[in-house]
């Protein structure tokens, strides 16, 4: 589902992306499922989309996720 939103993002010339860890807070998605989620599109590229920010409820959400997928960087 993700890949595909990259997808269709890029077919609209879409720069940046906003990917919002749902599920993660009232639903039961743990930060490890959203991981296995993320991790297989790291290494890919959906020209022209240059920047994916994912927003998450917290600060451990955000430390668990880096831990995780360690190819990820934290924005500042």
């Amino acid at each position: 589902m993700i890949r595909a939103g990259l997808r269709r993002a890029a077919t609209l010339s879409a720069r940046t992306v906003a990917l919002a860890g749902l599920a993660m807070g009232y639903g039961r998605l743990s930060v490890g499922d959203f991981a296995e989620a993320v991790r297989p599109l790291t290494g890919s590229d959906f020209p022209p989309v240059e920047t994916v920010v994912i927003g998450l409820r917290s600060r451990d959400d955000v430390t668990g996720l880096l831990g995780l997928v360690p190819t990820l960087e934290e924005a500042v």
